[in-house]
């Protein structure tokens, strides 16, 4: 009996430990301006964790196909379940990069029959489709159709911390304000760089745009039209360069061209000193069957002046690149000493052909973009992921795969970008956990030292640091600069008054 009555209370605790992860969540939406006319609601949303987008929904469902379904002005929606729709996306707020992130973000467009300059909306978020449930309820008016609001799995618990795009703006105003004293205060000579996530409605751009004035940063990107009528930001360039063993002189000034064509077309203008970016978290791109590639691997090859007989083979022509630790691992069943020989040599060859590659696209951007800046962000996964300075013989705990990073001292040596482009990935503390990672301050210094050494204190270095609690913020940012970083590119809501006061920049 006894035993019975324990199973009982370890069911109806098993039941509401179920309940309380399992809450639902529903929403439903009303526009009350514009009058006389229909709509319906384009759901979305951002959130934190992969795969980083809620899914497209349209409220009511068979809106988009047909008309007749639309809603009138003035009446509620039906209740849509966000938790069905979401599932395991929603979440509370988390411990990201050094610090917390955000609930996820509801985005609604209110969709009407023809356009219209204003909306005055209500969202409502209940735990169960009826009025009785409901545990936050907004509403707003504002010009344009879309506006978001924030989410939380436990939306009983937190809805005291739900706001809309509009109160969110208005917060982050405020604390801009705040920790300036309403002064803009920004270095002329350094890079303070970030970017906005994604376009809001005008006047939140306008005041997202204030709080990035005020705390001091001078580079912004995916800036909107409005942003850049009324603040002095530079606009960054960036291209996805194809730098590949394949690719000649010729094919890097092509690519270099065609996105200088395009930005041409755009009205979009680099200032003098602005920083241009090839790419993300770059490494050294495979040869694999590619023929151009193979080509130009056996004429390197050939230029080290060593004999075919070096490698097992007749010809070099016959050398077969060895990419990762296991094709190394099957050819050394074969012949371990010939395996390793062309392993290293083919690892050699990828880094000095990315070198090679970021050196021509370089001088491209120079030819067409004028004095610009250019720039890559080093991937430093295979470095701390790996087994340090070039591949992990084993999957990247970070990746997944076996990737071969550039060789920084040759970048910095031969300076194939005009700065150096450093990250705290894989120094996040709170991400991953201590079998992933290590303190992201130590692997900032040690980073820059390398491109800083390299180039015996000539190539400048850009810092990508994310947000961070301040103390973090604090090591993170004294580790590069200590190390000769002088430039920062971070994530908006950072308080840069910090970053001026460790490089005393006024």
């Amino acid at each position: 009996m006894r035993v019975k009555y324990l199973f009982l209370l370890f069911l109806v605790l098993c039941m509401g430990l179920y309940a309380e992860t399992t809450e639902s969540i529903y929403v439903r939406f009303k526009m009350v301006e514009p009058k006389n006319t229909r709509y319906f609601v384009k759901l979305g949303g951002y959130v934190h964790i992969p795969n980083w987008y809620i899914p497209v929904a349209y409220i009511p469902g068979n809106a988009l196909q047909n008309p007749e379904f639309w809603v009138k002005a003035d009446d509620y929606t039906s209740w849509f379940d966000l938790k069905k729709h979401a599932g395991n996306l929603l979440h509370g707020r988390l411990n990201r990069s050094g610090g917390v992130a955000e609930f996820p973000n509801i985005t609604a467009d209110f969709i009407t029959e023809k356009p219209y300059e204003f909306r005055s909306v209500i969202i409502e978020i209940a735990t169960r489709p009826d009025e009785k449930s409901i545990v936050k309820r907004f509403q707003e008016s504002y010009r344009g159709s879309l506006t978001s609001f924030l989410v939380s799995k436990n939306i009983e618990k937190d809805a005291e911390f739900l706001e809309t795009a509009g109160q969110m703006t208005e917060r982050h105003l405020l604390w801009a304000r705040q920790a300036t004293g309403g002064k803009h205060n920004s270095p002329e000579k350094l890079i303070i760089q970030t970017s906005f996530w994604a376009p809001q409605r005008e006047e939140l751009n306008l005041k997202e745009g204030e709080v990035l004035w005020l705390l001091g940063f001078n580079t912004v990107g995916n800036q909107m039209k409005e942003v850049k009528e009324k603040f002095n930001f530079r606009v960054p360039g960036h291209m996805w360069a194809n730098f590949g063993p394949d690719v000649s002189k010729d094919d890097a000034e092509t690519q270099v061209q065609k996105t200088y064509s395009n930005y041409v077309r755009s009205g979009i203008k680099l200032e003098l000193g602005t920083i241009f970016n090839f790419s993300d978290e770059v490494t050294c791109p495979e040869i694999k069957n590619n023929p151009v590639a193979l080509r130009n691997f056996h004429d390197y090859l050939k230029t080290q002046k060593i004999k075919p007989e070096f490698f097992g083979v007749k010809k070099i022509e016959d050398v077969v690149p060895i990419e990762s630790p296991r094709q190394l691992k099957e050819r050394q069943e074969q012949n371990g000493k010939f395996a390793n020989r062309i392993f290293y040599y083919t690892c050699r060859f990828r880094q000095i052909s990315t070198n090679q590659k970021f050196k021509w696209l370089t001088e491209a951007v120079h030819k067409y973009f004028g004095n610009v800046y250019t720039s890559t962000l080093v991937a430093d996964h295979p470095y701390f992921a790996g087994t340090g300075l070039g591949m992990g013989m084993g999957p990247n705990p970070a990746w997944g795969s076996t990737p071969l990073a550039c060789d920084w001292f040759a970048m910095a040596r031969e300076k194939v970008v005009d700065i150096a482009g450093i990250e705290d990935w894989m120094g996040l503390q709170y991400m991953y956990g201590p079998n992933w990672t290590w303190e992201g301050f130590q692997l900032m210094g040690f980073q820059a030292s390398i491109f800083r050494s390299g180039s015996d204190g000539t190539m400048p270095v850009i810092a990508w640091i994310t947000p961070s609690d301040e103390i973090n913020l604090r090591l993170k940012t004294s580790s590069a600069l200590c190390q000769g970083a002088k430039h920062f590119f971070t994530g908006p809501m950072v308080p840069l008054q910090q970053v001026q006061k460790i490089t005393g920049q006024t």
